[in-house]
């Protein structure tokens, strides 16, 4: 399987019900709004295949995130773009560096289903895997993609809540 990459525009502190510092993928916005600073560019990010892919819900051209972050600006919510790219054709690979990539900062690996709001196991994680919490990263994220795999692979073991999603691996970069 080829990975999936591309941009996202997301909420830089998302607050309630999101753990405190958590910067991974599980950030998008909800739809609708309730702020009136957002419709059009909430409108936009939703309904407009101009702005992302229908398929992976992510920004292909980051030209495309920028002019997307532009319209959220005059939200009183502060909003980043972030970069990520799924590791599937990397699993079980071993460990290949996370900091080369040219689109930013390295954040951490996240684990999500694609698509729609990016759920994190990692953001709500269950009580029964709360041991891996000590070895999230101040973001909140695994800094080892194996670390990644090996909580995803539990999660699915121990049948947790919807286990069976199409989960991915996501090695998540904060866009400058």
């Amino acid at each position: 399987m080829e990975s999936i990459r591309g941009y996202l525009v997301v909420l830089r502190d998302p607050g309630c019900p999101h753990r405190l510092g958590y910067r991974g993928i599980f950030r998008a916005p909800t739809y609708p709004s309730d702020l009136p600073e957002e419709q059009e560019a909430m409108d936009k990010y939703v309904f407009s295949t101009d702005i992302r892919s229908p398929e992976t819900w992510m920004i292909a051209v980051l030209a495309k995130a920028r002019e997307l972050l532009s319209l959220f600006a005059r939200s009183p919510r502060k909003y980043e773009i972030i970069y990520c790219e799924s590791t599937e054709a990397e699993r079980g690979a071993g460990e290949l560096p996370a900091c080369t990539n040219q689109s930013g900062q390295f954040l951490g690996f996240d684990v999500a289903p694609i698509g729609g709001e990016f759920w994190s196991i990692l953001d709500d994680m269950p009580a029964e895997l709360k041991t891996y919490a000590s070895d999230l990263n101040p973001n909140g994220l695994f800094d080892k993609q194996s670390s990644a795999e090996e909580y995803l692979d539990k999660y699915r073991r121990m049948e947790l809540p919807d286990y069976d999603m199409p989960f991915m691996i996501w090695r998540v970069y904060a866009v400058p």
